[in-house]
């Protein structure tokens, strides 16, 4: 009967751990994000975490100092703090189909991006190219 206990006393805290107020009206919070500031700010965050995940590859003695580091840079960026991103992030989480919106014009973003970046390389590389051919 004891070594039940444990197991059912962990599920029973991580159920505890999980439960979301489902409030009608969530309270907005005091500083709040428009929903364009709220993209562009998970925009960047998205890019930040893409160039994290690229430098631990690289570098195996990365510690989340660094990423830390990059998420200060962002919220300085926006004059904002971690406790405002993240009352803003529960507010919209509270609100699936704009979050869902939200996230999808982030996505646009960094394909459009993404798309801007190998155009210019494409544009470089043919540059590279018509270099040598005079050179020859």
């Amino acid at each position: 009967m004891i070594k039940h206990i444990f197991p059912l006393s962990f599920i029973v805290l991580f159920l505890l751990g999980c439960y979301h107020e489902n409030k009608v009206n969530p309270d907005k919070p005091e500083t709040f994000l428009s929903y364009d500031k709220m993209t562009k700010i998970l925009t960047d965050i998205q890019l930040a975490e893409g160039i994290i995940v690229h430098n631990r590859s690289v570098r195996t003695n990365m510690n989340n100092e660094y990423k830390d580091s990059v998420y200060a840079q962002i919220f300085r960026h926006y004059g904002i703090t971690v406790t405002i991103f993240k009352e803003n992030v529960n507010y919209y989480n509270s609100y699936p189909e704009i979050m869902e919106d939200i996230y999808e014009e982030v996505l646009a973003n960094l394909s459009r991006m993404q798309s801007e970046v190998e155009m210019k390389a494409e544009e470089e590389a043919k540059a590279g190219d018509m270099k040598t051919d005079t050179i020859n």
